[in-house]
């Protein structure tokens, strides 16, 4: 049986507004929180990708289960 999700595409950028990082998120407050306090190492954290300047809502995102798969 496939589960309904919704997800939050995000663009997060450094001060300069010269590095983007793109993400998708199901919790797009708790990300956001994660990128300003730099919690996670990666790519975003090295580049200082903290503001948010983008978002938007992916109303539907169908993951199938394994079960279903042949």
């Amino acid at each position: 049986m496939a589960r309904d999700y919704n997800f939050w595409i995000y663009i997060v950028a450094n001060r300069n507004h010269s590095v983007l990082y793109i993400g998708v998120t199901n919790r797009l407050s708790r990300r956001t929180w994660q990128h300003r306090e730099g919690v996670k190492a990666g790519f975003a954290s090295k580049y200082q990708c903290k503001k948010l300047v983008y978002y938007g809502i992916i109303l539907t995102f169908i993951v199938p289960s394994l079960a279903n798969r042949s």
